[in-house]
């Protein structure tokens, strides 16, 4: 992410504590270099609308927000299901593309493929 000029952190419902027991018994957590937060109040999860109020449980979620704090991406999915990392970064490099071009990039677009540059003449015909 630091090469894309982009911060990562997981958020969850957990508490610290649970935080270092999951770090010491996951290869896959244990390999992560970004901070882990505990949203143990759950306001953070209730703030960004992913939060089960019956449950307690939040859905996952990613969020992206830019350097002016604006959320400009929002994919959340049911806790059963897991997120992908390289549609993250895809839909992150194409934010930063459209950012630095003004192109938008159509569905499956990968860095380095054609976008489309858009025109008011052409809404609606496609």
């Amino acid at each position: 992410m630091t090469k894309l000029n982009a911060e990562l952190l997981t958020v969850s419902v957990d508490s610290i504590e649970s935080h270092k027991v999951w770090h010491a018994v996951s290869p896959s957590v244990q390999k992560a270099t970004w901070p882990m937060v505990s949203d143990i109040s759950r306001r953070m999860s209730r703030a960004y609308g992913v939060l089960n109020e019956e449950t307690g449980v939040a859905m996952r979620g990613a969020f992206f927000i830019d350097p002016e704090g604006k959320i400009r991406l929002t994919m959340v999915f049911p806790p059963q299901i897991g997120r992908s990392t390289e549609d993250a970064l895809r839909v992150l490099k194409a934010l930063q593309h459209f950012d630095a071009t003004g192109e938008v990039t159509p569905a499956n677009w990968q860095p380095g493929e054609p976008a489309i540059t858009p025109r008011l003449q052409d809404a609606g015909k496609a």
